[in-house]
């Protein structure tokens, strides 16, 4: 509720009377503003807050009539300490190939040509340093090769 104080005739009133509106109606604004920005905290906690349906046992009085009944705390903090299990899931493994002696081996090298060998920056040898191997099972027919 505002007062406007521009209709009201300045003559009739006094000096107090002014300062007295003037202080109300500051007084009612300052209300509406504590209204409004608790209504923004309230929608930015709604809408980017935690979504969980969890509540602390402080606010367990806003939710019942009876706060002294002590079952209902005691049921509270109980609910609060048990923990569910919920079982896990392992990744199958898949099994490795066995490759029998008896089988041939070929070897297959991978080699860089030799002007991939020199280094771009100084010009020198680059160094060998690993190699990979990996075993594949090729299927041939009437024969069998491990690959090395």
């Amino acid at each position: 509720m505002l007062i406007m104080i521009h209709f009201i005739p300045m003559k009739v009133m006094h000096n107090s009377d002014v300062v007295t509106l003037l202080k109300v109606q500051i007084f009612e604004q300052q209300q509406r503003i504590d209204f409004l920005e608790n209504q923004i905290l309230l929608f930015r906690h709604q809408r980017f807050g935690p979504s969980s349906e969890t509540f602390s046992p402080d606010q367990l009085s806003l939710l019942e009539n009876n706060v002294d009944d002590n079952n209902t705390l005691e049921a509270f903090n109980n609910d609060l300490n048990i923990r569910t299990v919920v079982k896990s899931h392992h990744r199958r493994k898949h099994p490795r190939i066995i490759i029998n002696d008896d089988i041939a081996v070929e070897r297959v090298v991978i080699d860089l040509e030799d002007h991939e060998k020199i280094c771009v920056c100084c010009n020198s040898p680059m160094t060998h340093i690993d190699e990979d191997t990996t075993r594949q099972v090729e299927y041939i027919p009437a024969s069998l090769v491990a690959k090395v």
